[in-house]
């Protein structure tokens, strides 16, 4: 049996905070959802930038109920958070996707700014050797369905990432679980791409040494890390 709203409530709020204490994004900005198991519906922070507050401390209380058209079904907050064009156009376009977040990444950005590709120069850029494309677009939000679905469309029918230059990071997975450990290790990734690229000529691995190199991580692993990320925000 599938966790209940309550429960996806629950865990979406300890990503969140998870967001926070691992500094994946700028100013307590940014979000992640999930979707409603077999439903057009969408778990989400409520607007809480609107209040003064961000993802800091959030709660399950703090999480509202959309449709795909941003009506709110439940919740105590008029409003979701914004930019869930990008979700919904995401969940439409790949049925396997069950998470979506987004952030404002200080070094996955530095790599969109400087229009770099991120590398396989490290263990956790490997997990990205396949590409983060980078969609190059006023207005930096997202703000409308259009420009949701051309971001998942650049997302591509495989990809864990895509960056909105001079924005941030969408980031998708398979679960709330997977698709936080994506945007961690995302943006682990560009930070060593970044402080390495200073010492010398980057050196990526190659197609050939790929080869053995498995890009996903099993479920026990999401399961494993996400308690790590979580035990320190509890």
């Amino acid at each position: 049996m599938g966790e209940s709203i309550q429960e996806l409530k629950e865990k979406l709020a300890l990503a969140c905070r998870v967001i926070i204490n691992e500094g994946l994004t700028d100013r307590g900005k940014g979000h992640q959802c999930a979707r409603v198991p077999g439903k057009d519906q969408i778990i989400l922070p409520g607007h809480l930038h609107d209040v003064g507050r961000g993802l800091e401390g959030i709660a399950a209380d703090d999480m509202v109920v959309i449709d795909f058209n941003g009506k709110v079904l439940e919740g105590k907050y008029p409003e979701s958070m914004g930019e869930y064009y990008f979700y919904v156009a995401a969940f439409r376009r790949r049925p396997e996707l069950q998470s979506a977040l987004h952030i404002h990444p200080f070094y996955a950005n530095l790599i969109g700014i400087a229009k770099q590709k991120l590398l396989p120069v490290s263990r956790d850029g490997c997990f990205f050797a396949e590409g983060v494309p980078i969609h190059e677009e006023f207005p930096l939000y997202v703000g409308e369905p259009a420009l949701g679905d051309r971001l998942a469309r650049k997302l591509g029918k495989h990809g864990k990432a895509v960056l909105h230059r001079a924005h941030g990071a969408f980031v998708v997975g398979r679960s709330i679980e997977e698709c936080l450990l994506n945007a961690i290790t995302l943006e682990k990734a560009a930070q060593y791409q970044v402080w390495a690229s200073m010492l010398g000529r980057l050196r990526p691995f190659t197609k050939q040494q790929l080869k053995g190199f498995n890009t996903t991580y099993t479920q026990h692993i999401f399961a494993e890390s996400f308690a790590y990320f979580a035990n320190k925000v509890r």
